[in-house]
C-alpha cells in the first residue's frame, strides 16, 4: 500500500496531469515551478530518461504511487456522483474538482475531471457527457 500523506492531493493531482497526459514526462523547467516535484523525484518516483537525460518520467514505484491516488480520487468522485443522482452539470465537476482538492486553476479542475472521468471504467462506471435543452451534463453509469 503505497503512502498518500507524502504528497498533498492538489500536489498529486499536479503529478498525473503531468506525468499522464499531454507531456507524460518532467522536464527540468518543471522542477522549478511544480509544489513537490523534487520531493517526488528524490523518493525515487521519477527517474531521468534514459534516452533525454533532461527529462524525468515515472519510475514503477511512481506508477503505484500516483495509482493509489487515482484510485481515491475516482472513489471520492463516484461517492460525490452519487449524491447527484450520477448526473451533474459538466462545469461543476470540474469546479468540485478544483474545490474539493484545492487546485489553483479552473484548467487545472477541468484536466484532471476529463482524466479521471476517461479512467473510471476502471472502478465500474463510464462517464458520458449529456446534451439536453438545459445544457451539459456528466452522466455516470454502472458497466
Amino acid at each position: 500500500m503505497a503512502d498518500l500523506s507524502l504528497f498533498s492531493y492538489k500536489e498529486a493531482i499536479e503529478f498525473i496531469l503531468l506525468f499522464y497526459t499531454f507531456t507524460s514526462c518532467c522536464n527540468e523547467d518543471d522542477l522549478e515551478q511544480i509544489d513537490g516535484i523534487k520531493k517526488f523525484i528524490e523518493l525515487g518516483f521519477a527517474e531521468k530518461d534514459k534516452v533525454h537525460d533532461s527529462i524525468y518520467v515515472l519510475s514503477k514505484d511512481g506508477e503505484k504511487l500516483l495509482h493509489e491516488y487515482i484510485k481515491n480520487i475516482s472513489e471520492e468522485f463516484i461517492k460525490y456522483m452519487k449524491t447527484k443522482n450520477f448526473k451533474v452539470i459538466y462545469t461543476e465537476t470540474s469546479n468540485w474538482f478544483k474545490e474539493k482538492f484545492g487546485l489553483e486553476t479552473d484548467d487545472d479542475g477541468e484536466d484532471i475531471s476529463i482524466f479521471i472521468c476517461e479512467n473510471l471504467h476502471n472502478y465500474g462506471y463510464v462517464a458520458q457527457k449529456v446534451y439536453s435543452k438545459r445544457g451539459h451534463f456528466i452522466k455516470l453509469e454502472r458497466v
